[in-house]
């Protein structure tokens, strides 16, 4: 399937504006700091051409409408969802994985259990990376 000809409708639209999140930028560099709370959700999303860290947890992560951004996120404790992203890389860690309708991506995951993935195109697998070595 061509992952730009099909749209998915998930529970992030119900309640995305009041959730907490990085939205609507371009060309920058993006952190969310550690410390924040990790027992609520968190999105990303309409990010053009950014680098994104997210040094806090979270129980669950939405990334959506995403284009040629690097993401790198510490473990996420529940369910990552990517929709409508394009060119990315994500460096992403969860329980759940569910990638709908997104393209090109290059994704280096540790996931829990059997990723989800519906009518997406040209998308890269690879390991989540090791932490650094204690004083690197």
């Amino acid at each position: 399937h061509d992952a730009t000809t099909h749209r998915h409708t998930d529970g992030f639209s119900a309640g995305h504006t009041k959730m907490a999140g990085l939205r609507q930028q371009e060309e920058a560099r993006l952190v969310r700091p550690a410390g924040e709370d990790a027992s609520s959700n968190f999105c990303l999303e309409e990010l053009r051409g950014c680098e994104v860290r997210l040094l806090s947890s979270c129980r669950a992560l939405y990334l959506r409408k995403l284009a040629r951004c690097v993401v790198l996120a510490i473990p996420v404790a529940g369910a990552i969802y990517v929709t409508d992203c394009e060119d990315c890389t994500l460096v992403i860690a969860c329980r759940q994985l569910r990638v709908h309708t997104s393209a090109r991506c290059a994704i280096y995951l540790h996931v829990a259990s059997n990723p989800i993935i519906e009518n997406c195109d040209g998308l890269l697998f690879a390991p989540y990376p090791p932490p650094p070595p204690p004083g690197a």
